[in-house]
Formats: structure tokens, sequence, C-alpha cells
């Protein structure tokens, strides 16, 4: 038997998101369900928007944080029949971001290994020189670090390519699941799906155990009196199986 036979792991994962858990940690023979509390669409660009793509060439850099933020960036500007100028310098944060660019173009100028906002913020302001035209393709939640770091130095151009929202419709079955504490690990990658979380069942019963996609998350957690039992160090999908799976070989050993 798997090391995690018998176990069961409910995320609350966007939708497109959970294959790639499952086949993390289905392999070790976890029963993986999903139950997602975010959905993640693009925002349609205004014609500003579209005016300031049409003259992308203006650009030093552009900064991706996240694999979403690259698909949709994509298909806007393939919409709009633009074409991504080869002297454009990009910064990403996190490995698979960088991947996701890298099946767009020939090659990343940075990627950091990071997955921290304001740490991030920093790599990219010692990478820009004052005056840099800067390009931020984000999602309508990110943060504000990074145009906080570089706005003074640079001219920095925000651009809101995805929206994070709560899903229409979500598995009552999987819910009563939860509600009963039928289940070994509870995951979370966002504030925004513990947001929604908390709308459709009220704060987490303390007996539930609580997985943190990172610090980010965790801190909403902690912010509503929760404690997860596991944060990510690595904050991704890669990075929570694998303390999962730590999680567990320390219990067995």
């Amino acid at each position: 038997m798997g090391l995690l036979s018998g176990k069961v792991i409910i995320s609350t994962l966007p939708s497109s998101s959970h294959e790639v858990l499952q086949n993390l940690l289905v392999p070790h023979d976890a029963v993986v369900l999903n139950i997602p509390m975010i959905e993640i669409s693009p925002v349609p660009v205004t014609k500003e928007e579209k005016d300031i793509l049409k003259k992308i060439e203006i650009f030093n850099w552009i900064v991706f944080t996240s694999k979403n933020g690259v698909s949709f960036f994509f298909d806007a500007i393939a919409e709009s029949g633009i074409q991504f100028p080869d002297n454009l310098k990009t910064a990403v944060i996190g490995e698979k971001t960088g991947i996701e660019l890298l099946n767009r173009i020939p090659a990343v100028n940075f990627i950091s290994n990071t997955h921290c906002s304001k740490k991030f913020s920093k790599e990219i302001f010692n990478l820009i020189d004052p005056g840099d035209n800067v390009l931020l393709v984000l999602g309508q939640l990110a943060a504000n670090d990074l145009e906080t770091e570089l706005t003074g130095v640079a001219n920095v151009c925000r651009l809101n390519i995805y929206r994070t929202t709560k899903p229409e419709r979500i598995d009552k079955k999987i819910l009563q699941q939860i509600e009963d504490n039928r289940m070994d690990l509870l995951l979370f990658s966002s504030p925004s799906a513990f947001v929604n979380f908390i709308g459709e069942l009220g704060l987490p019963n303390p007996d539930f155990k609580l997985v943190s996609i990172g610090n980010t998350t965790t801190q909403a957690m902690l912010d509503y009196g929760c404690e997860p039992l596991i944060t990510a160090t690595e904050s991704s999908i890669n990075g929570m199986a694998n303390e999962i799976i730590n999680y567990y070989l320390k219990i067995e050993s």
C-alpha cells in the first residue's frame, strides 16, 4: 500500500488545477477530491488597454506573476493581432510561470525562485533602470507590492488580465463530507478560496486539518483565527503536495 493509502484529501483548487494535484498524490494511493472555491476567468481588455498593448514596444520590461497571467495575456494580444517584441525583457515569479512563458517566447530574462511577492518586487527593483517602462500583468486581486516598490523609479503600468470569482455551483455532497469531517486534510491555495469557503460553511471546525499553499494564504487563515497544520515552503501545488508527503513520512517514521 502507498504512503497515503486510505487518506482522503479535499482541495479547494480551481478545477483547472485539480488534475495536477491528483497526479502528485494519487500515486501514493490518496483519495483526492475537489470542491473549487474559486474560478479564474479573463478580464475583458478595455479600449484604453488595447491602445497600450498596441504600443507594447515602448516597454522595457513585462512582469508576470502567474501562469494564468501569461495565458490570458497572450490570448489578449493574439485576439488584437499584436506581436510580442523580440527585445522586450521578461521577468516571472516561479518556475511554473517561467515554463508557461517559454511555451510562447524563446527565452525569459529572469525567473525568480521566490514565491513571495514582496521579495520578488525587490528582485525586480534591482533589475530595472531608472525611467524604464514596466508592464505588470496581474490578477485583479493581486496586491500592490510590485507597483509600490517600482513607482517613482520606473514608469509602471498595471494590466489586470484575469479575475478570481466564486463558482456558481458547489458540490453539496463534498460540502457535507467536509462538514462531517470525513476527510484527513483540507487544502487551500489562496485567501479568496478560504474566504469563499467561510461564506459556504462558516469558519472551519477546529478539528479540521488544514493545509495552506503558502504564507499569504496562511496569513489570511490566521486573520480568521485558523492555524493550518501545514504551510508549504514552496508556494505551488507541487510544494503543497511535497509537504503533505513529508508530513506523513514523519508520522510513519
